[in-house]
């Protein structure tokens, strides 16, 4: 099949005009380029003059657009000319400006009346108030700023008019005002500067009032034509979404622009194509399934294969994934530089410096970590070690928030970057400096351009409003709004090799293999969440564009890129996000209903799985080393340091986690806790138990008055915090709650629900007895929360829990080997306390074990029952010895042994 620039080239040489003297208009500076190609492939020749539609509006305005960051600049500039001393200071100014400014550029873009919309906003706004009797601040403020909408919109022109600059959006507006668009004199002008007698507009699809305007006026003063690239399928088809925009236009614009409309070819109708849908699991699955793909095609098809990427953060894995045959690849959509190690580790220094001003000089331990093991921060400091023995430090002290002078103390001579700054522009300055310092060795390109790129913006944030007096937080949103028109871009030759590229920017181009992923919901097409202050009503009054039509146009682009390829591969990410992510595009359904049915086209489904190599996580053929070697070094271990409940059930679920942490003694590292967790929030009311039950024991009263104070003491245990804001707030109001409310009802149940008097003998009690086994004796060890003895001489162990308890793993129905089961862990936890207790008072004859859920604190104690009996018996501890405890220590030392046996 022709390409669809090989026909408009064509189209412009047979035009009857010197081809020197031809203008053609397209959607992009990529086509214009692809376009060239097809007139240099003969002979030399003058070539016509190819613009995109931007540059033509730029060179009928006559006015250059601003960038958006000068847009920013210019709307706070606005702001506070319009508010006068009510104005949001910068920081509050920043959260809500990028959507005004992205509502303002839409309704310049589209030639809507921008004050009659605005006052409509105000008035839809102030409706949504009325009845109520005493609006809130926040209420106010919000309404206040839709008051002054109409007069900022002013303003923000104005301001930007004094710069010689003005929108892109009002750029269109100037150049071809709707309806009428270019007069004939501007037409005139126009062509006698750019030596042009033909004029065609190539490749468009929906067309905003002002390009619309363009289109008329360029056919009505200069005849010019216009070249629209589709399908019959979804032209004809009057619900499909692809053709949405092009049969409303078929409809609207004179008949000389539509010619090319009422003949449109029937590519999938005619031809052949091949149509593959694979499934892969997660992101990186995904980036791994283009890199396959590649693969099984060879490198001599990857010269005529775009691989679409609708998800631009896929871009450096696929980059990775490519196979080794692939010599050429030309990336056209830009690394976003967000994505990169250097703006990463710039923003992160920003981040911790923003938590420090909101928290009152305090440093978060999480940020503070982020900065210590960042890469990019190594490249900064003049002792890169200095930074791994801070981590250390950092984790073993177990602070979550710390003050200037412990990380002066932290950190020493290399603290700079880490010291408060009295004009955060001193913390840019510095950033800058050593980026620079960083720069000035040759680094290789993938390293060096995003730095440059980063420098450039730390740079500019410094010069950046003079007179303002900015907030860290405010330099952070400068940063990432400038980080934004900062892409790293790809140097390639742009015709040669692999095709790597955003779907906007395929307009007008075809190949002959397609690969686009993903195709998701909410990424092709995206979702519909963009951030708009104006209401759907008043979008469709105006005319501005509404989710369903930038769906529309997005379908049309995929259903374009398609239409001549002879095969086309749909790759799904098949792992649900809980968003709906997870579910395949609705354009890969309808791939698989409508196109399905044209007899040329075949249509496949196949999954890719890229399943975890168990080796990376375990030795080679993931088995648990048994034998002679590994035996003595469990015996030892077993007889030297015993196990615990906790030790017996690790075994009973994974042998190689039980081999890993009791005989290697390789532990998790200790966790600090920036927030509440059950862990933590246990630990402390444990203590908080601990403190009480030692009180009664020893003075004979319930201290309920000193409850807050030991709160305070457990939580700062597991959650060092000088903070009285923000989580650890919380944190401390959420323990305090529970401790007061156990406590209190605790203090009830001992006064007054006890049907027998007890003493207490052993608060975090230390148990411990020796089990005799074949190759010598095993001590078992645990912590009893809270031991007692009641007045009929039986011994009590209480255990408390936080956490949700299954009443059903306390219960044996007859069979003590149950409690070998996983589900009976509490139970086997119970018994082997009982047990062990039985060990160290052998005149015992009566005991009672039980669990105390502390988040219900009015509920009773849980007892141990087996065969519904919850009072223990020495005959049953013996039997549980004999028929659970030691049949399970020995088959602890049977596995280890020898495993084959």
């Amino acid at each position: 099949m022709t390409p669809f620039l090989q026909r408009v080239a064509q189209t412009a040489a047979e035009c009857g005009v010197p081809l020197h003297r031809v203008g053609i208009v397209l959607p992009t500076r990529r086509a214009e380029r692809s376009l060239r190609r097809y007139w240099a492939q003969d002979q030399p020749i003058l070539s016509p003059s190819v613009w995109a539609i931007e540059e033509v509006m730029a060179d009928l305005a006559g006015i250059p657009a601003a960038s958006p960051t000068e847009q920013l600049l210019a709307l706070f500039s606005a702001h506070r000319q319009v508010a006068g001393t009510h104005a949001d200071p910068l920081d509050e100014f920043l959260r809500w400006a990028p959507t005004i400014l992205r509502d303002f550029g839409e309704l310049d873009r589209h030639g809507a009346d921008a004050n009659a919309a605005l006052r409509e906003l105000r008035e839809i706004e102030a409706l949504g108030e009325w009845g109520l009797e005493e609006p809130t601040e926040l209420m106010q403020r919000r309404l206040g700023l839709w008051r002054q909408l109409p007069e900022l919109y002013a303003a923000y022109h104005e301001a930007l008019g004094a710069q010689g600059m003005t929108t892109p959006g009002m750029q269109f507006r100037r150049a071809s005002p709707p309806p009428s668009g270019p007069t004939e004199a501007q037409w005139v002008n126009w062509r006698a500067r750019h030596g042009v007698d033909r004029l065609f507009f190539a490749g468009f699809n929906a067309l905003t009032p002002p390009e619309e305007a363009l289109l008329r006026s360029a056919h009505l003063h200069l005849g010019a034509q216009a070249l629209w690239d589709a399908d019959r399928h979804y032209l004809d088809l009057e619900v499909h979404e692809a053709g949405e925009a092009l049969r409303d236009l078929a409809r609207r614009l004179p008949e000389g622009l539509t010619v090319d409309l009422q003949d449109a070819p029937a590519h999938w109708a005619t031809g052949q194509q091949q149509i593959e849908i694979v499934s892969a699991s997660r992101h990186l699955g995904v980036a791994q399934s283009v890199g396959a793909l590649l693969e099984e095609w060879g490198p001599d098809m990857a010269r005529q294969t775009a691989v679409v990427l609708g998800d631009e953060s896929l871009l450096v894995p696929v980059l990775q994934a490519l196979p080794e045959g692939i010599e050429e690849a030309n990336v056209t959509m830009g690394l976003p530089l967000y994505l990169t190690l250097p703006y990463a580790g710039v923003e992160v220094f920003l981040q911790l410096h923003e938590a420090r001003e909101q928290n009152r000089g305090s440093y978060p331990r999480r940020l503070l970590e982020a900065t210590l093991i960042h890469p990019f921060a190594a490249m900064m400091v003049a002792n890169p070690s200095a930074l791994v023995r801070a981590q250390f430090e950092l984790r073993r002290a177990r602070r979550a928030h710390w003050s200037a002078a412990q990380v002066e103390a932290l950190l020493g001579a290399d603290a700079t970057l880490w010291r408060p700054a009295h004009d955060p522009r001193q913390l840019v300055q510095e950033l800058a400096k050593r980026t620079a310092h960083w720069l000035s060795v040759p680094r290789p390109a993938w390293e060096g351009e995003p730095a440059r790129a980063v420098l450039q913006i730390l740079e500019r944030l410094q010069g950046m409003l003079p007179d303002e007096v900015l907030g860290v937080g405010s330099l952070l949103r400068l940063y990432r709004s400038l980080a934004t028109e900062s892409p790293v871009a790809f140097f390639g030759e742009p015709f040669n090799g692999l095709q790597i590229m955003g779907l906007l920017e395929t307009r007008a181009l075809d190949f002959k293999r397609l690969i686009v992923a993903p195709l998701n919901e909410g990424v092709l097409p995206q979702g519909r969440s963009t951030a708009s202050f104006l209401p759907f009503d008043l979008r469709k009054a105006y005319g501005l564009p509404l989710p369903q039509d930038r769906e529309s146009v997005a379908a049309y682009h995929l259903y374009r890129l398609m239409q001549r390829a002879e095969t086309v591969v749909m790759v799904v990410n098949s792992e649900p996000d809980g968003l709906g992510k997870g579910e395949a595009s609705r354009w890969v359904r309808q791939a698989q209903l409508e196109l399905a049915r044209y007899p040329g086209v075949r249509v496949t489904d196949r999954r890719l799985n890229w399943p975890l190599r168990p080796d990376q996580f375990q030795p080679e053929g993931a088995d648990v080393p048994t034998g002679p070697e590994v035996w003595p070094l469990v015996a030892d271990a077993l007889q030297r340091k015993g196990l615990s409940p906790t030790g017996f059930q690790r075994f009973l679920e994974d042998p190689y986690l039980f081999l890993v942490r009791n005989v290697l003694e390789i532990r998790e590292e200790s966790r600090t806790h920036d927030r509440v967790a059950a862990d933590a929030l246990g630990t402390a009311l444990h203590y908080v138990h601990e403190q009480l039950y030692k009180t009664l024991r020893d003075h004979k009263t319930w201290a309920l008055d000193r409850v807050e104070a030991w709160t305070h003491e457990g939580v700062n245990k597991e959650m060092p915090s000088s903070l009285d804001t923000g989580y650890p707030l919380l944190t401390r109001q959420i323990a305090l709650h529970m401790a007061q409310a156990w406590a209190e009802a605790e203090g009830q149940r001992n006064e007054d629900d006890r049907e027998l008097a007890f003493e207490i003998i052993g608060v975090e009690e230390k148990l411990e007895a020796l089990l005799q086994l074949d190759f010598g004796g095993v001590p078992v060890r645990g912590t009893a929360d809270r031991i007692e003895r009641w007045s009929d001489g039986r011994l009590v162990v209480v255990d408390l829990k936080t956490g949700s308890v299954d009443e059903a793993s306390t219960r044996c129905k007859s069979d003590w080997a149950e409690l070998q089961k996983p589900s009976k862990a509490k139970g086997f936890q119970l018994m082997t306390y009982a047990w062990m207790l039985g060990q160290r008072y052998p005149d015992a004859h009566a005991f009672q074990v039980g669990i105390a859920p502390m988040r219900r604190p009015h509920d009773p104690v849980l007892w141990f029952s087996i065969a519904k009996r919850s009072l223990l018996t020495r005959a049953d501890l013996d039997a549980f010895e004999a028929e659970v405890l030691r049949p399970l220590a020995n088959s602890i030392a049977e596995f280890f042994q020898d495993r084959s046996d």
